[in-house]
């Protein structure tokens, strides 16, 4: 008998995963394709003058992804962060046009959100050191809080960890400490008349 002895095309497991994993893009995009207009013909180069307009767009708004598609309803099936973060970490080569173009939109519809600069910053600390009051104390009772605002965030403006913000959470806490009373004349904290 002269039977031949197949050898595995994957010789372990570890080479099964591998091939697996840099195909599932491929197969990924062909299945988002499948009752859709979607050639691959779509795909286009990857250039540096994209990476880069992407990249000033991060910093113009101050913003990732995910907080510039956190409230739209019309984003394409299939574009996820991850994907984004190929373009910019530059691990692919081609990307579809349709998903480009509308990053690239939603970037210039997102607003702006403001850097903490260290003259925000030292004026947040001047208003914390002249009141005595703190975070907690500056939102403890508040009822109109802008949504999302926390005493995390004003902390990591004050200590620098932070250097993003909202322009309606930022103005929310500059009037706040603006409007606040100065200690009196033994250091105690004083409170607004309206709390």
């Amino acid at each position: 008998m002269n039977a031949r002895i197949r050898k595995p095309i994957f010789p372990n497991f570890a080479h099964l995963v591998f091939a697996l994993w840099t195909t599932q893009h491929r197969l990924i995009d062909a299945f988002q394709c499948v009752g859709q207009h979607c050639p691959m013909d779509e795909r286009i180069p990857l250039t540096d003058d994209m990476v880069a307009l992407l990249n000033a767009e991060i910093d113009r708004t101050g913003s990732g992804l995910r907080r510039v598609l956190v409230a739209r309803d019309d984003i394409p099936g299939g574009l996820t962060e991850n994907i984004v973060g190929s373009w910019i970490d530059r691990r692919v080569k081609t990307l579809r046009r349709d998903y480009y173009e509308y990053v690239v939109r939603c970037y210039a519809e997102a607003p702006l959100f403001p850097t903490i600069t260290p003259d925000i910053q030292s004026e947040l600390r001047g208003h914390r050191d002249r009141t005595g009051v703190g975070p907690a104390v500056l939102l403890g009772g508040v009822t109109d809080i802008p949504e999302g605002l926390s005493i995390g965030t004003i902390e990591s403006w004050l200590s620098g960890i932070s250097t993003k913000a909202t322009e309606v959470h930022l103005n929310f806490v500059l009037n706040r400490y603006r409007n606040w009373p100065s200690k009196d004349e033994f250091g105690r904290r004083q409170f607004p008349k309206e709390i």
